[in-house]
């Protein structure tokens, strides 16, 4: 049985000492490393490329950045997830009017430091709007308008101060800090 895979991405620039985070517009809701699953007849390492090109879509891209970090296969379901990091020493600094981190995929995006991180709270597995999403019909889901409500909800809950980490990114996070460079 081919076990369900995903790729998720630790964005550093060490400069900064500052990570980038996305806000999931989709369940489960929170600050998350970026990243999603792996296609068939793809490789752990070019679903971790292809998602970030998707979702932050102002990075300039240089392949031998993006390392392999650590894989976590602990969920009941089977699920394993493949972490990579990417280090980079761009700044993501708004240019000419455009916002900082270009958001091709989630609610919002942010920069945030490794204090920041280790102070964050964590969210439960499950919450009031993860279980209000799921009432929703499929097919209203993804209509523009409910989207956009989603995004709207989301940024209104999910404020960067104090940060909420999904449990699983804090637990990768952990283990990114503690791992050597």
């Amino acid at each position: 049985m081919n076990k369900r895979q995903g790729s998720g991405i630790i964005i550093y620039n060490p400069e900064l000492d500052a990570f980038v985070i996305q806000l999931r517009d989709i369940p489960p809701f929170g600050w998350a490393i970026l990243g999603g699953y792996v296609k068939k007849n793809e490789t752990p390492d070019q679903a971790a490329e292809r998602e970030l090109k998707e979702e932050l879509q102002n990075i300039v891209f240089d392949r031998q950045n993006l390392q392999y970090f650590k894989s976590y296969d602990e969920r009941p379901d089977g699920f394993v997830q493949h972490i990579y990091e990417y280090l980079t020493s761009q700044r993501f600094e708004p240019y000419e009017g455009l916002p900082v981190l270009v958001c091709g995929e989630g609610a919002d995006m942010n920069l945030v430091t490794r204090t920041q991180i280790l102070q964050a709270r964590l969210k439960s597995e499950r919450d009031i709007l993860d279980n209000l999403y799921d009432s929703i019909p499929n097919h209203l889901k993804n209509s523009k308008v409910m989207r956009a409500f989603t995004r709207y909800l989301v940024k209104r809950i999910y404020t960067p101060e104090p940060l909420t980490l999904l449990w699983n990114c804090k637990k990768i996070f952990n283990d990114y800090f503690v791992k050597e460079h």
